[in-house]
């Protein structure tokens, strides 16, 4: 039998969608006529237009009239072998896909019909879904060549049209070229500086640890050690919050929740927040603010990590006896906020990049002031998601710099939520079920809840809470996300199941602090997520927020 028995679903996967390419054309070449024949139905009933021919002669006749797709081709004929066909179809139309088929299966014959130019090789009795599949995805293949042929022609053609505009751009791809170049270079800097910058604070901290324990400090020594090990501490989050809000915004995942707010109390909250800063480093620092309020939409953390970023560079540049000043106004519709600083200035040159990432005017590894080069960029962002500009002057190394932030203002909102900047109450007074697999992080909260006057119900495990919150009801829930054997979000629908816990508010604590870490607590039914390091203002005020309502 010329092929094997044809599969009952054959049709059916043909009506399904494995068509073959619109006006396909073949050509079966086989001095047997009932396999030619029968060959011809099968791939008729496919959607293929199917001719034939008995010999290599009247293939060739056909060669020359019609443009095939595919030749499948018998390779010993009478008068005449299936060689010499697939050397004419080389030499007539070397885009067309040529199978052979043939009852005699040996190497040398499929070596001789692969050097002629053969696409395939199938052998006698074939099976029918196979040669169905075989020539299927040879007259795809005809279709590729072809439409590459015509791409690169018209790529030809398109490069000749555009020899002479390329000649006319030379001069710019070099220049563009030349600022690929600093921006790698300026990568490879950053992070050669983040290595840096993330090391240094830990030497003072291990250092004064180890003072610390061997217990050789006096009181003024003690405060000392913790006044640094906490400034190194918030250095390095910072430098990490950096790095990740630089993610965030690269990838589009910064979350954005504008409501109405004060920008002049804003401004206030970042003043306060690097007052001390300034005085240990010598800069006075000055804040005029608007009698009235300037309200504008905003997110009013990151529009004062905005300001605090503004501030923190101003007086990291400014040498000891400078002056910072910050200042707020109202122009128009809009609300503008100037940071400006007697420091060493901006360079000419560096201007136009002051907002770039991972550039910085001094890049050296001698330079005087750490950073990663990154609190500009994410500012720009910032703004940028407010629907706000920023703009930077300088005259010039030692002159100083200005930075202007505006802001359009809300035409809707005639006040400000006075309980938008509220401060956290002493005494909390609620019993906490808290769960931390962390013992230092775990002793670490419960001290910090106990302070505040809450009953502390701590657990190591998912299953300690679970036994612990069926025999002590609480009404607010810390959770770690990284617990073994159960994660947080698992946890918390484990704990929805007993009796009164349905609605306790629960807030997820995790060094997960990615944009999809915030949504996924959200959807497991968390009210909110705070990454590691916990700031402790943050998580009282939220307690506070979440208990007075």
């Amino acid at each position: 039998m010329p092929f094997s028995t044809v599969q009952e679903n054959g049709n059916e996967q043909t009506a399904n969608g494995n068509k073959p390419p619109p006006d396909a054309r073949l050509l079966v070449v086989d001095d047997e006529e009932s396999l030619r024949i029968t060959t011809a139905a099968i791939l008729e009933q496919e959607g293929y237009t199917v001719d034939t021919a008995a010999s290599g002669m009247e293939a060739f006749a056909l060669l020359e009239k019609f443009d095939f797709d595919l030749v499948l081709t018998d390779l010993h004929m009478e008068g005449g072998d299936g060689l010499s066909v697939l050397a004419e179809i080389r030499r007539r139309a070397p885009l067309t896909i040529s199978v052979v088929l043939t009852g005699f299966a040996s190497v040398e014959s499929a070596i001789a019909a692969l050097q002629q130019g053969a696409y395939d090789y199938l052998v006698k009795p074939c099976d029918i879904d196979e040669m169905k599949h075989t020539i299927k995805r040879g007259v795809e293949h005809r279709r590729l060549m072809l439409a590459e042929q015509e791409a690169r022609e018209n790529l030809e053609q398109l490069n000749h049209d555009l020899e002479h505009r390329v000649e006319e751009r030379t001069a710019e791809l070099s220049h563009l070229n030349e600022e690929l170049e600093e921006a790698n270079r300026a990568k490879d800097i950053f992070l050669a500086t983040l290595s840096h910058e993330l090391r240094t604070p830990l030497t003072p901290v291990l250092g004064w640890i180890n003072l610390l324990r061997n217990g050789n400090l006096d009181s003024d020594g003690v405060a000392q050690a913790l006044d640094a090990i906490e400034r190194n501490a918030r250095l390095q989050s910072r430098l990490i919050d950096d790095l990740l809000d630089i993610s965030r915004i690269a990838t589009g995942k910064l979350r954005f929740d504008p409501q109405p707010c004060d920008l002049n109390a804003t401004v206030e909250a970042a003043v306060e927040t690097v007052r001390s800063t300034a005085a240990v480093r010598r800069v006075e620092l000055e804040a005029q603010l608007t009698d009235a309020p300037l309200v504008v939409m905003g997110e009013p953390v990151r529009l004062q990590q905005i300001v605090w970023n503004l501030l923190s560079n101003a007086i990291k540049f400014t040498e000891a006896g400078g002056r910072v000043k910050v200042w707020t106004e109202r122009a128009g519709h809009e609300a503008r906020i100037m940071v400006e600083d007697t420091g060493i200035g901006i360079p000419a040159d560096f201007l136009p990049h002051v907002f770039d990432r991972f550039r910085q005017a001094d890049g050296s590894r001698t330079r005087r002031h750490g950073g990663l080069g990154l609190g500009l960029a994410i500012v720009d962002a910032l703004v940028r998601l407010h629907n706000g500009r920023i703009e930077a002057e300088s005259e010039g190394a030692g002159r100083g710099s200005r930075f202007t932030f505006t802001l359009p203002l809300d035409a809707i909102a005639d006040h400000v939520d006075e309980k938008q900047q509220h401060e956290v109450q002493h005494e909390v007074n609620q019993c906490v079920l808290i769960i931390e697999d962390s013992p230092d992080t775990l002793s670490l909260l419960c001290t910090l809840f106990e302070q505040k006057g809450c009953s502390v119900v701590p657990a190591t495990s998912a299953h300690d809470a679970l036994r612990l919150a069926s025999e002590q009801r609480p009404s607010i829930i810390i959770s770690d996300i990284g617990i073994p054997h159960m994660d947080g979000y698992e946890l918390l629908r484990e704990l929805r199941r007993l009796p009164g816990l349905k609605d306790v508010p629960a807030i997820a604590v995790s060094g997960y602090a990615m944009e999809e870490d915030r949504e996924r607590a959200s959807s497991a039914g968390f009210i909110a997520h705070l990454a590691k390091p916990i700031n402790v203002d943050e998580l009282f005020a939220l307690i506070q927020k979440l208990t007075s309502t």
